[in-house]
């Protein structure tokens, strides 16, 4: 009757009982299971190796989560602590002080620029940048152009 069974209908019944040979000691010693051979590794050793790599896999996930969790709250604090400093701002001057500080030291940004815009200053090349990077009306990031780049107000 062995002979006549499909081995993935035996396969699908031992992945639904996991524990179908735990309680049939006999049956596990008749069964033909290598160890120790040339090349033959025991199902228990098997499952280790992979439950080992599993856990390692899951290790290295977790402390990727753990760096991403850790530079998200570095962000948030950055953030709370820009709004709350600009907050205390009474003029604009003190605003492009705070704001300079803040990229440059609390974000770690390598450079940035604050750009007024005022309808008067229709030559100044910072507000020509900006305008033209938000005349799309949506929100935008990434990496300035070398043009883009050449117009700056501050640099770390």
């Amino acid at each position: 009757m062995a002979e006549t069974m499909n081995p993935d209908d035996v396969e699908t019944f031992l992945r639904a009982h996991p524990d179908f040979l735990q309680d049939r000691p006999a049956l596990l010693a008749a069964l033909n299971l290598p160890h120790g051979g040339q090349g033959a590794v025991s199902l228990v050793e098997r499952q280790v190796a992979v439950l080992r790599e599993r856990s390692i896999a899951s290790r290295q996930k977790l402390a990727e989560l753990s760096d991403i969790g850790k530079e998200n709250e570095r962000l948030l604090k950055a953030t709370r602590d820009t709004i709350l400093a600009l907050l205390s701002a009474e003029t604009k001057a003190d605003v492009a002080t705070i704001w300079q500080q803040q990229v440059l030291n609390g974000f770690g940004a390598e450079l940035g620029t604050l750009v007024w815009f005022d309808p008067d200053e229709q030559d100044d090349p910072r507000q020509s940048v900006a305008k033209k990077l938000l005349a799309g009306g949506e929100t935008i990031s990434g990496v300035l152009r070398p043009e883009e780049m050449a117009v700056r107000c501050f640099r770390r």
